[in-house]
């Protein structure tokens, strides 16, 4: 990014142009942090605003001048040779006078509808500012990292010297350590003296990571019943298609005039059991490319459901890879799901004996299973779960 001339007062100045605005703007962005300073819209709407400004003062400036010729000439804001005129009062106004006193509004220029643009993207970036702090303040992210960089500033790492070190380079790391906030608590840790200054940083810090900690505790209470519960939902499924629904079930299956392929049919019974538990899953939507069998975009939920009769060891292989596929696929968008399901129908033929759980560099998968050698004969389900915040 470019640099300013070196006089202070010049380099001020330089930073309210267009050529600064320019070389800003195509500059590398600063990275936000959780208060949502960085990025360049801040600085760019700023040199605008600056400019906007500068400009309405020299405007102002014109007319004062012009104004103060104008009297000290003692010409006549009426013109030569024109007589000025009392404006008729409101009861003697005429329709068409009324008109012309209230008439519509000026024209704008282009100096206007530029300021009403600008308006607009500094009411935006605002807007979305906002929206930012309010999530990072409710994080459990941000509280987790809070609560791991107080453990930090509290036992930080040692700091080795090389023997051929510029003493300068040291002086500005103790400057920096001594001016943070992480000093108070690294005094506090070593039993030092504290003053006002730090008891107040210390009592800030203190009360800050009590809300971090209410907001992770919060959160992890969510996860945890909201994953415990869909999991749940899922076993007690199984549990229903093998001891209660079993010969309604391979019915559905077997009944061409419904519609679609055994798997088909077999997925909207459980895309109708979900439904009455409360969920809204969509069949086959499509969403980025990719088309589940069963998605709940407002519970982050996702189903892919298969089925067999006969040998399908490589068929549930390349289920629970088609799971793991559009899990990571969907990651960053707004179909983003925390909970996938690979339902597995099995109608008949082998059983399959399961590993507890799989795991990727990303996910875990606990595939579950049970097969005609159990007292349910004849109808048997596997399935597996995989998530961003949970394993097994």
């Amino acid at each position: 990014m470019a640099v300013g001339p070196p006089n202070v007062a010049a380099h001020f100045a330089y930073k309210q142009t267009l050529a600064y605005f320019d070389a800003y703007a195509s500059g590398e962005p600063e990275l936000f942090n959780y208060k949502g300073e960085g990025g360049r819209a801040s600085t760019l709407l700023s040199i605008l605003q600056a400019k906007d400004a500068t400009y309405v003062r020299e405007q102002e400036g014109a007319g004062r001048r012009a104004a103060a010729e104008t009297g000290a000439r003692g010409d006549s804001p009426a013109g030569d040779g024109e007589e000025l005129r009392e404006a008729p009062s409101a009861e003697g106004a005429t329709a068409r006078d009324v008109g012309t006193a209230a008439g519509d509004e000026p024209e704008r220029t282009g100096i206007d509808r530029w300021r009403t643009r600008v308006g607009n993207v500094d009411r935006r970036f605002n807007h979305a500012r906002r929206w930012f702090r309010l999530r990072m303040r409710t994080s459990a992210g941000i509280a987790l990292t809070k609560l791991e960089a107080t453990s930090e500033a509290l036992q930080p790492p040692v700091r080795l010297i090389d023997p051929d070190e510029n003493p300068v380079a040291m002086l500005s790391d103790m400057l920096k350590l001594i001016s943070s906030s992480a000093y108070s608590l690294l005094k506090l840790a070593d039993e030092e003296r504290l003053d006002d200054t730090d008891r107040k940083l210390i009592a800030e810090r203190v009360a800050d990571l009590r809300s971090s900690t209410e907001w992770l505790h919060e959160d992890l209470r969510r996860r945890i019943g909201t994953t415990r519960s869909r999991l749940a939902l899922v076993y007690r499924f199984k549990l229903r298609c093998e001891w209660h629904d079993r010969d309604r079930m391979l019915k559905v299956a077997d009944d061409a005039s419904l519609g679609g392929g055994p798997e088909d049919r077999l997925t909207a019974e459980f895309a109708r059991y979900l439904f009455d538990q409360g969920l809204s899953p969509l069949a086959k939507p499509m969403t980025g490319g990719l088309q589940p069998d069963l998605l709940d975009p407002t519970a982050r939920f996702y189903v892919e459901a298969k089925q067999y009769s006969d040998s399908a060891r490589g068929d549930i292989v390349r289920a629970v890879a088609q799971v793991l596929d559009t899990v990571g696929r969907l990651r960053g968008s707004q179909y983003e799901v925390e909970e996938a399901f690979c339902v597995v129908f099995r109608r008949s033929g082998p059983y399959y004996d399961l590993p507890h759980l799989l795991r990727t560099e990303t996910y875990s998968t606990a595939p579950r299973a049970c097969g005609p050698g159990t007292r349910r004969r004849g109808w048997a389900t596997a399935e597996g779960e995989t998530g961003r915040h949970r394993c097994g």
